[in-house]
């Protein structure tokens, strides 16, 4: 995307530069300045930081097939506005971003979107209790896959036998025993 006069281009494999999308400040939005983020339904979406009906930024949706949409026009008290950042979409399908200012206490605030334009403010940035005016986009921390390593011990009866629980994801593994032995006893130590 171009930031001035903004536009959405594609550069082709082959080296080709081609618009995709000319934006016309007073409906869709200007000056996009996060970048683009691919939706699970193969969509683009994004933000600019401002131009729209009220002049505060929009959110946008741009189809595999080349389709415009502006999903949400910023008023300045309500929603915040001149957005900075990209978006980055949850595991609910949703949304999010920051705008730099505005919002019920003036600092900014944070947002989420649905695919069908349903807007809320999340948080409303109070500059002295929270900080403010974040110029920046949010990152999805994928998080730690804790995987437990199934096993079966088979043993001959009075027969001791050791067994040493695996997995992966963390440096501390704990476990529970869900079903005891149909015969015997479980002893020994838990991993310190």
């Amino acid at each position: 995307m171009t930031y001035n006069n903004a536009r959405i281009f594609k550069l082709s494999t082959a080296g080709v530069y081609s618009i995709v999308k000319t934006f016309a400040s007073a409906s869709d939005g200007n000056a996009p300045a996060g970048k683009l983020v691919v939706g699970v339904d193969n969509n683009l979406y994004g933000t600019t930081s401002s131009g729209g009906v009220n002049g505060k930024g929009t959110i946008f949706r741009l189809t595999s097939t080349g389709g415009f949409s502006v999903l949400k026009q910023f008023n300045t008290t309500t929603d915040g506005q001149y957005p900075k950042g990209g978006l980055v979409q949850g595991s609910d399908g949703s949304f999010y971003g920051m705008t730099s200012t505005g919002g019920v206490n003036k600092g900014g605030t944070l947002f989420k979107i649905t695919t069908g334009s349903v807007f809320t403010v999340v948080k409303s940035f109070d500059l002295i209790k929270d900080g403010g005016n974040p110029f920046g986009g949010l990152l999805k921390y994928p998080g730690l896959a804790l995987i437990a390593n199934p096993q079966t011990v088979s043993t001959t009866e009075d027969l001791a036998k050791a067994i040493t629980l695996t997995g992966s994801g963390s440096a501390t593994l704990t476990y529970n025993v869900i079903i005891p032995p149909k015969n015997g006893k479980i002893s020994g130590t838990a991993p310190a």
